[in-house]
This record gives C-alpha cells, structure tokens and sequence, in this order.
C-alpha cells in the first residue's frame, strides 16, 4: 500500500510539473509567434488626405453669421491623416506637418480658413500610432485646382524607430496624396 502511495503521489508531482512547463512552452511559443508577425507586418507611415463635403450638422457648428447666403455647400472639410503601422513596441514616433491655415496664409487665401483640430493616438507600447488634422474651409469660390495648389509643396515628416534601431525617416508629400470625394 505504501508502494502504490508513493507511486501515485510522484504521478501527481509529475503532472503538475509538466503542465508547468506545458504553460511555459505554450506562452514562450505564443511569444515567439508575436515576435515574428510583428517582423513581418509592414512597417512604415502613409498620409491620407481627403476633401470632401461638409454634412448639414457640420456646418450648424461653424460661425456663417458674417457671410452672405452661406449654405453647407459653399465649405470644405479637409482630413490629414498620418498613419503609421508595425512599429516597434516601446519605440518613439513623431510627425512633422505643416498646419492648414499657414498653408492658405501662405497662398493668400488665409481668410477662407474656418476651423480645424487635431488629435493623435500615440501609445509607445502599442505598434500603431494616426495623427489626424480635421479642418473647414470656406470654399465658395475655391476649385480642386486651387486646393491642390496649396498643397503643392505641403510635406508630413514621419519619424521612427525601426526594426533595427535606427531612426527612420519618411517624407509624404501632400500633393501626392489627397483625394477629392464629393
């Protein structure tokens, strides 16, 4: 009876070590699985820029007292988007953009620019960060032509950390990236 005691309560010792380290290797192998998808996501930036029309509630929100006849036709909404993905975990991310309004100013049509806000999702722990500039312009008598003149020379500047350490740089032109929806 001893015998078979014993027996059994090196059985139960064994079963337990071993699902130990059946947890260890499921864990170590789901490590390694992360590590490599991460590897092999793209890693990189892209910009987005969208024009397109303003809806009826966004235009209820900006200030048309001072315009003549305005309608939610006469305005634009102007999306920048920075998006970066497959970025190293516990790496820092930075973009570089100029603002809309400097860019009308510059063009001499800085008075059409009515609203704008900004706002990023940049956790370092996570492998993806978006930067995004929603914006509102007062486009009566503005063509695609002509936004797209002012954006002719507009660069993002994305910066990161890459798989290897270094510090990587992408240029987005503006121009090169805006799509005009209607």
């Amino acid at each position: 009876m001893k015998g078979f005691l014993r027996m059994a309560a090196v059985m139960a010792a064994s079963a337990v070590m071993l699902s130990g380290c059946s947890d260890k290797a499921a864990e170590t192998n789901e490590t390694a699985e992360t590590t490599e998808a991460q590897e092999t996501a793209e890693t990189g930036a892209s910009l987005t820029i969208t024009a397109e029309p303003v809806t009826e509630d966004e235009f209820g929100m900006l200030y048309t007292e001072a315009m003549d006849e305005p309608s939610a036709e006469d305005f634009t909404k102007i999306t920048i988007s920075v998006e970066m993905t497959g970025m190293t975990p516990g790496t820092e991310r930075n973009v570089k953009m100029p603002v809309l309004r400097t860019l009308m100013n510059d063009a001499g049509i800085g008075e059409l620019f009515m609203l704008g806000s900004g706002g990023s999702q940049n956790d370092p722990e996570e492998d993806h960060s978006e930067f995004t500039s929603v914006n509102y312009i007062y486009s009566r008598e503005l063509t695609e032509d002509d936004i797209m003149d002012v954006m002719s020379e507009a660069e993002a500047v994305a910066s990161y950390t890459g798989a290897d350490g270094q510090t990587v740089e992408e240029v987005l032109p503006f121009a090169d990236n805006i799509e005009f929806k209607a």
